[in-house]
Parts: C-alpha cells; sequence; structure tokens
C-alpha cells in the first residue's frame, strides 16, 4: 500500500497532471483472497460463513481507509479489481462480495469503475446496483445484456482483450474495439 501511494505522487510528478489519473484496490472480497488461500476461502465459505463474513468487514474497513490516503492523493478515479467470478457464482457473489463492494464504494468521494474478472454477465445486475459509475467488462461478457443491464444507469467500458491492449499492434486495438462497437 505505500508504494502505491508513493507510485501516484511519482505518476503525478511524471505526467505534469496531463494524464487522468486512475488508481486501482481490491474489493474486500480480493483482499481477502490476498490473505488466504483459495482452498482455505472455498473451504470457509461453507464450513464457516461467519469467518468469511466478519473477515469481509475487516477488509472492507482496511479498504475503505486505504482509499481515503489514495483520495488524499486527488487521483481522477478509483477502479476496483475483483477476481470473485472464478471463485463464486451470482448467489454467492450476493452472499460475499456485493454488500462489502457497495459500502466501499459508497464511501468513494471520486468517481468509481468496477472491474469483475472473466465473463461476469451473470453479475452484471449486481455489479450496476454497486454504485460504481462505470463496470469495466472483460472481452467474453456479453456486451448486449451489459448495454441493457446498464441502460444510461452506469457507463460500460473495455471489452477488450488485456493481451490485445498489452501485446497487440495499434491495428489489433482499433480491430477489436470496432468490433466492440459492432456487437
Amino acid at each position: 500500500m505505500p508504494e502505491v501511494l508513493e507510485a501516484i505522487d511519482l505518476l503525478r510528478e511524471k505526467t505534469g497532471g496531463d494524464v487522468p489519473l486512475i488508481v486501482a484496490l481490491g474489493t474486500p472480497f480480493e483482499l481477502l483472497g490476498t490473505t488466504l488461500s483459495f482452498e482455505d476461502i472455498s473451504d470457509a465459505l461453507f464450513a464457516d460463513p461467519d469467518f468469511v463474513t466478519g473477515e469481509l468487514r475487516r477488509m472492507t474497513e482496511i479498504a475503505k481507509r486505504f482509499a481515503r490516503e489514495i483520495e488524499k492523493k486527488n487521483p481522477d478515479v478509483l477502479f476496483l479489481a475483483d477476481g470473485t467470478p472464478q471463485s463464486l457464482g451470482p448467489r454467492q457473489f450476493a452472499q460475499f462480495s456485493f454488500s462489502y463492494t457497495k459500502d466501499l464504494i459508497s464511501s468513494f468521494n471520486r468517481p468509481s469503475i468496477l472491474h469483475i474478472c472473466g465473463n461476469a454477465t451473470s453479475l452484471l445486475e449486481q455489479m450496476a446496483a454497486t454504485g460504481a459509475d462505470a463496470l469495466s467488462i472483460d472481452k467474453p461478457v456479453d456486451i448486449v445484456r451489459a448495454l441493457q443491464i446498464t441502460n444510461g444507469k452506469v457507463a460500460p467500458i473495455g471489452k477488450i482483450s488485456p493481451q490485445t491492449l498489452c501485446f497487440g499492434s495499434r491495428e489489433d486495438i482499433i480491430a477489436e474495439t470496432e468490433e466492440s462497437v459492432k456487437q
């Protein structure tokens, strides 16, 4: 966390404030995944859900404190990352991630983007209800469904493969963007 705060200062200094600064942090469930193994979380979801919810409350408070420190650095946007679909379905997302993510987002004093990795089509309604200003969606997400659900309430963004953005040529990125828009 201190490194992130230092990096914000370095980026501001190097860009002179001419580039929008989007700072990422994990959702409470994502943070839990950095403190416990996938096996431990999976077991606890069924064997000891009270333990999981207690830990999620702790992670929410930690994330709120970190977000407040980030906001002191005046970022333009807070970007929440969550790998939840790799371990939770919609019903478990509702029980173990949604309310904590919503609580975290409600504490922000900056615009926010929520990103859930992978094909989060089944989670779009809950994602839109978190209060995030935008939903960053991965390439496999059904864009037609995303547009129906967000319906002007939340801005869907993304739908381009991270591999293309990182390793693709300018032409590859343009082609994938145009393909996304056509859908």
